[in-house]
């Protein structure tokens, strides 16, 4: 499995009352005045395609995107600084939710995408006759793990629909079908915003995420004879 994407969302418990502070976050994680553009009032939207990032804040969540991973943990390590640098200029204060989403892709040679769909759906879904004209399916479920949620969404993909519907920036060396894994691990446990809480949950979710993802790739390799 290829990590390709991480992201860190975070839902605060009361809203955050003043709508002034755009300019002021802009300027706290890119150093610089914005132009009105920019903004998105009442909030913030800072891309850098350069660092593959993304820092998206409103009055009632904030999130940060990496992608192009290939060092989870200097990434969760980027994703705290930024927070915290959120946190002094925007107090994040108790939370309602904290989620961690991760996608992966699974490379499968010797498949188009109507052979891999055919097999992914022989795979991870029993057959019925009720498939028998399916041309794209994927497997859906919520799983309990400890105090977690782990949201599971797969199924077979093509280049140009991870491009269009789920990358944010450009990616490269992507094959042309491939599976594709979606874990998102949540806890809707209200608990007051630190570095360390969100760092210890980071890093705790990927933990579980990318066994999943392990999980997921013994099955299609027991099950695939390509």
């Amino acid at each position: 499995m290829h990590l390709i994407h991480l992201e860190i969302g975070l839902d605060f418990a009361e809203e955050f009352r003043s709508y002034s502070i755009s300019q002021q976050l802009h300027k706290a994680l890119t150093g610089k005045l914005s132009d009105a553009e920019e903004l998105v009032e009442p909030g913030v939207i800072f891309r850098s395609p350069k660092k593959r990032q993304l820092v998206g804040w409103g009055t009632d969540s904030c999130r940060v995107v990496m992608e192009s991973v290939t060092n989870p943990d200097e990434c969760f390590g980027k994703m705290v600084a930024l927070l915290e640098t959120i946190n002094k200029v925007a107090p994040i204060g108790r939370l309602s939710k904290r989620e961690l989403v991760t996608h992966w892709i699974l490379p499968t040679e010797g498949h188009d995408f109507k052979s891999l769909e055919l097999k992914y759906r022989g795979v991870f879904i029993a057959q019925q006759p009720i498939w028998e004209n399916v041309f794209d399916s994927s497997v859906i479920m919520d799983i309990k793990v400890r105090d977690l949620i782990l949201h599971h969404q797969s199924g077979a993909m093509g280049t140009r629909q991870l491009k269009q519907d789920y990358a944010v920036f450009r990616l490269e060396s992507i094959p042309r079908v491939f599976l594709f894994l979606w874990v998102t691990a949540e806890s809707d446990k209200v608990v007051e915003y630190s570095g360390q809480d969100i760092n210890r949950f980071l890093t705790t979710s990927f933990e579980h995420c990318k066994h999943h993802g392990e999980l997921f790739e013994e099955n299609w390799r027991a099950n695939d004879d390509h």
